[in-house]
């Protein structure tokens, strides 16, 4: 007898501009345009980890910066 199991998906997005500066400001005070800001949420796809990363790397190798994409 043949058993089938059923899969569920759950598609996450990424974070919206608001929410992904706030993990920005954990790391330091960083300013940008809104543009700026979208480029590089949507090149991390949003990813709160992946921001996270990145915003703790910037810290800590240039300091507080703008952004200048």
């Amino acid at each position: 007898m043949l058993k089938t199991k059923t899969i569920n998906i759950l598609e996450l997005e990424g974070l919206n501009v608001e929410n992904s500066q706030k993990i920005f400001t954990e790391y330091g005070e960083f300013e940008g345009s809104e543009h700026e800001w979208k480029l590089i949420i949507e090149h991390y796809a949003g990813n709160p980890s992946a921001l996270e990363v990145v915003a703790a790397s910037i810290q800590e190798v240039l300091g507080e910066i703008y952004l200048n994409l």
